[in-house]
C-alpha cells in the first residue's frame, strides 16, 4: 500500500509541483537553504511548492507566502507531543500530512 501511494506521489510531483521538507521551517529556511532552493525554483518555473516540516515558525511561512503566493508551507508535527515523541512518529505524521494536503 504504501509502494503505490509513493508511486502515485512521484506521478503527481514530476508533472505538477516540488515538494520539499525539514525538521524545522524557520527564518534560516529563508536563507538559502535546500528547501528554499526548490520553493525559489518552483517559482521560477511556474509550479507549485509544498513544503512540510515537523514545526513551522509562523514568520517565516508568512514571508515566504509573501515573496512566494504559490507556495503551501505544512506542519506534521504535533504540538502536544515532545520532539522525541514526534521524532518516534514522523513517518506517520509526515505520510498523513502528504496524504491529507494532496489526495484529500
Amino acid at each position: 500500500q504504501m509502494k503505490s501511494f509513493f508511486c502515485c506521489l512521484f506521478a503527481f510531483v514530476a508533472i505538477f509541483t516540488f515538494i520539499t521538507g525539514e525538521g524545522r521551517f524557520d527564518r534560516t529556511s529563508l536563507e538559502g537553504k535546500g528547501p528554499f532552493e526548490l520553493i525559489r525554483t518552483a517559482s521560477d518555473h511556474g509550479k507549485k511548492a509544498y513544503v512540510f516540516a515537523g514545526s513551522v515558525e509562523p514568520e517565516a511561512k508568512k514571508i515566504c507566502q509573501q515573496r512566494f503566493p504559490d507556495v503551501e508551507i505544512h506542519q506534521f508535527g504535533n504540538p502536544n507531543l515532545d520532539l522525541e515523541q514526534n521524532l518516534a512518529r514522523a513517518e506517520e505524521f509526515l505520510t498523513g500530512k502528504i496524504k491529507e494536503v494532496l489526495f484529500d
